[in-house]
């Protein structure tokens, strides 16, 4: 019986086998190496190849990422400028700007009319009264402005020049 330690070294038929055939042997010996080489070699060339594969897989999945994130991008963009044109178009709606106008022209008057009311002492009552003729000016001026009539421009604001004044140098 052989046990794991002598490997069958001890065993004089297998001795005399191997010493008897030792070509044979040795030629065995190197067509196993030569096998299990071509077998490593083969494995390693199976590995680049699955790593080229993967390679270009992960390339392409990049590729389609990217890709995918600009026509996200592109939809999220465009989704956005037609909400801020929506908003945009809201606030410039002439229906919208009317109302608003009139709703500040009735808080204005609803005013007047509470200030009017309201028990003030004199001096605060010609403070009022000066402010609702500046306002009535102001808005005549504007309607005027608004047909061609309201100043001597014509409505049209003009530039005016400024000079500095002279300094006398005494």
């Amino acid at each position: 019986m052989m046990t794991t330690q002598d490997n069958g070294r001890d065993d004089p038929d297998i001795e005399g086998f191997i010493r008897d055939n030792k070509e044979m042997v040795e030629k065995l010996l190197a067509r196993e190496r030569e096998i299990i080489t071509e077998a490593l070699e083969q494995e390693r060339a199976n590995l680049r190849r699955f790593a080229e594969v993967q390679g270009g897989l992960a390339k392409d999945t990049l590729q389609m990422g990217r890709e995918y994130a600009g026509e996200y991008a592109d939809l999220g963009r465009k989704r956005a400028e037609d909400a801020a044109q929506g908003v945009v178009s809201m606030f410039t709606d002439p229906d919208f700007q009317r109302h608003i106008v009139s709703a500040g022209m009735e808080f204005m008057m609803a005013f007047d009319a509470l200030l009017r009311a309201a028990p003030l002492p004199e001096f605060a009552k010609d403070a009022v009264n000066r402010a609702r003729d500046l306002r009535e000016e102001t808005m005549d001026s504007r309607r005027g402005a608004d047909t061609g009539r309201g100043s001597a421009s014509g409505g049209h604001p003009q530039k005016i020049p400024i000079s500095e004044p002279e300094q006398n140098e005494d």
